[in-house]
């Protein structure tokens, strides 16, 4: 909304979602996923500067940037025309992690058959130090873990060092938000799972079985170091 509004008082046009922004010609260009996720599509603003819109987790952050000092530059106050009140302040109830900014993420798919199994997936992530993301239908449909922790085109982008995914069948909505992650491990009990075809490491077997013995493994591996 907010983009849509600045665009008309500019008289410019809005690229939304851009995974690549860049100038030709002094017109901005982006790339953007179309057909959920399927394909990609470059678009040009034809009307000089343009507002972009960009995802969570879509770009790094540059070297020497990471500690939060940025660049400052003074600009002229614009008073606004009509005058904002705030009627109200509400907790935000849900999920806090911020997954666009995690270094390793557990994924939870329908392979889980109840909601009470998914501490299979949260102590393994305890034993990797990493977060816990899910598919739709986990986080929307059956509900099972927090709307803010759904990965996918609609969901949360991500790109983690590594992303261990249990139970995932693969499907193009999910691994739009997660292929951008330096390494996929799957596991699946299901040899022909679309997954394994984006996967760098693939476990063709049961999650009930390989989960706990991961975490065994991990485990005793930071015992170990500390």
């Amino acid at each position: 909304m907010i983009a849509g509004r600045l665009a008309a008082t500019f008289a410019t046009g809005v690229l939304a979602d851009a995974l690549s922004v860049s100038v030709d010609e002094g017109r901005v260009m982006v790339s953007r996923r179309v057909y959920g996720g399927a394909a990609v599509r470059t678009e040009q603003c034809l009307s000089g500067p343009a507002v972009v819109t960009v995802g969570a987790g879509v770009f790094t952050v540059p070297e020497g940037t990471a500690d939060g000092n940025g660049v400052i530059v003074a600009i002229n106050d614009v008073p606004a025309e009509n005058k904002i009140k705030c009627v109200g302040k509400y907790k935000k109830q849900g999920d806090s992690v911020d997954l666009s900014a995690a270094k390793r993420v557990v994924g939870v798919g329908r392979g889980f058959a109840g909601r009470d199994d998914i501490k299979l997936a949260q102590e393994l992530a305890l034993a990797l130090e990493a977060e816990v993301g899910c598919t739709r239908p986990i986080g929307e449909g059956e509900n099972w873990l927090p709307r803010e922790t759904y990965l996918g085109v609609t969901g949360t982008i991500i790109k983690p060092k590594l992303y261990l995914a249990l139970g995932i069948s693969g499907q193009v909505q999910h691994m739009v938000g997660v292929n951008a992650a330096q390494t996929i491990v799957a596991v699946n009990k299901d040899k022909n799972a679309p997954i394994f075809k984006e996967a760098d490491y693939g476990i063709v077997g049961d999650l009930y079985k390989v989960a706990p013995g991961l975490t065994k493994l991990f485990t005793a591996a930071k015992q170990a170091d500390s």
